[in-house]
């Protein structure tokens, strides 16, 4: 019984930590198909063992779909740690986010107005 509760608890634990990368993964990748989308996705290899070491997926987009993907982030930023920088009239918020399989790096970019026209989000996975 005690080995359930702990392992439903770790469960628990390690789901609460997938769920920011899930979500904005989620937008991405639903978003990366509608028209009005700019998505670019790039995959780095060994070249001895073709096993996968990095991705790197950048989608451009505007409208509705740019102001959920700033929400996302902006909610994600209240459980991890949310970092902004503001650098030439652009804004720039970062997420990076761990687990035993692999390190990702979370980047929104925008203007700062409230308006969107458009945003850009990278998403850099490096696998362990």
């Amino acid at each position: 019984m005690k080995k359930l509760f702990f392992l439903t608890v770790f469960a628990l634990a390690t789901l609460t930590k997938a769920t920011a990368q899930n979500k904005i993964d989620k937008l991405v990748d639903q978003f990366n198909t509608v028209g009005s989308a700019s998505y670019t996705s790039v995959v780095e290899r060994n070249p001895k063992t073709r096993e996968v070491q990095k991705v790197v997926k950048v989608l451009k987009i505007g409208g509705e779909q740019a102001r959920q993907l700033r929400q996302a982030f902006s909610e994600e930023g209240r459980k991890e740690t949310l970092m902004e920088v503001r650098r030439d009239g652009k804004v720039i918020e970062s997420l990076t986010t761990e687990s035993p399989r692999d390190v990702r790096i979370y980047q929104l970019e925008h203007d700062g107005s409230p308006h969107l026209p458009t945003v850009k989000v990278t998403i850099i996975v490096k696998i362990k």
